[in-house]
């Protein structure tokens, strides 16, 4: 049961959680039993904006050693627009579907 699992959690310990124990501190079961709403494309510039202020001052507080290769993040420096459009896929929660004609071979997703 995850009440009881996030019950004997120590939250000072919170880097040696597993997957789960991460799952149950959250209560993700409530964050995905519910329907969520798909981001405008404000809020997506917003969380854009807020990523690459997060990794500059990421790098700034803890630079990269030379030869090291660069930290890996969810997101990419690069800007890409793919050609998908998010929707409210009613009860299933939220899906893509094609903004436009997509050409074979055209990179969709990354």
């Amino acid at each position: 049961d995850e009440a009881e699992t996030k019950a004997n959690l120590d939250p000072d310990l919170w880097h040696q959680y597993s997957y789960w124990n991460l799952h149950a501190y959250f209560s993700c079961h409530r964050v995905f039993a519910a329907s969520r709403s798909v981001y405008d494309s404000e809020k997506w510039a917003d969380l854009r904006q807020y990523y690459q202020v997060f990794r500059k001052q990421d790098e700034e507080d803890e630079p990269i050693p030379e030869g090291k290769p660069e930290r890996t993040y969810q997101f990419s420096n690069d800007v890409f627009d793919p050609p998908l459009d998010p929707f409210q896929a009613g009860e299933k929660g939220r899906g893509l579907k094609a903004a436009r004609d997509i050409n074979k071979g055209e990179l969709v997703f990354q």
